[in-house]
């Protein structure tokens, strides 16, 4: 025995089509803003400005990205992007050699490395590349062992970061992306 059932739940050939045009134009709008590599199911942002970056590979699988930056007009310098570090930091003798003016006293920090005593400078002009970076004070100090290794004159952490909007590495291609 066959039952016949009705569809009267499904809609009307036009309210379905305006449905599937307002859905279209959603994804649209969403993907406009982004650019899509295919295969990869990755949307990284569309707008945004890159600089070249340096992927340095150490010992044991580790990665270091480096990057340029000019400070008070002078540089460029390489420094580390290090999204774990809170602070940032710079080479001491690098903040003696621009002459930044000191922003408090000596304090002491504590890293994957040890502790140390560093001081706060300002620094009221520089940039990665061609994107500016926020005037404020990091610290200068001691840069030991990471410098030695890889030639870095600082690192950029988490404290500079997170005022620069979404921070996107790209390891295959060398550059770093910052979208506001």
């Amino acid at each position: 025995m066959f039952t016949r059932t009705t569809h009267k739940s499904l809609p009307h050939p036009k309210r379905a089509l305006i449905a599937l045009l307002g859905l279209l134009g959603a994804l649209m709008l969403v993907l406009s803003a982004c650019s899509v590599q295919l295969g990869n199911g990755i949307c990284t942002p569309g707008k945004g400005t890159s600089v070249p970056a340096q992927i340095a590979h150490g010992d044991q699988g580790s990665v270091l990205v480096i990057v340029q930056v000019t400070i008070q007009g002078q540089g460029p310098y390489a420094f580390a992007l290090d999204t774990g570090a809170s602070v940032s930091l710079i080479d001491q003798h690098l903040a003696n050699t621009l002459q930044l003016p000191v922003a408090g006293s000596a304090r002491p920090v504590s890293g994957i490395g040890g502790s140390e005593d560093v001081t706060p400078v300002q620094i009221s002009r520089w940039s990665m590349g061609t994107v500016s970076l926020p005037s404020m004070s990091i610290v200068s100090g001691a840069f030991t062992q990471l410098g030695d290794s890889a030639s870095v004159e600082g690192l950029l952490g988490s404290d500079v970061l997170s005022r620069l909007g979404a921070v996107t590495i790209d390891y295959d291609t060398s550059t770093v992306t910052i979208t506001n």
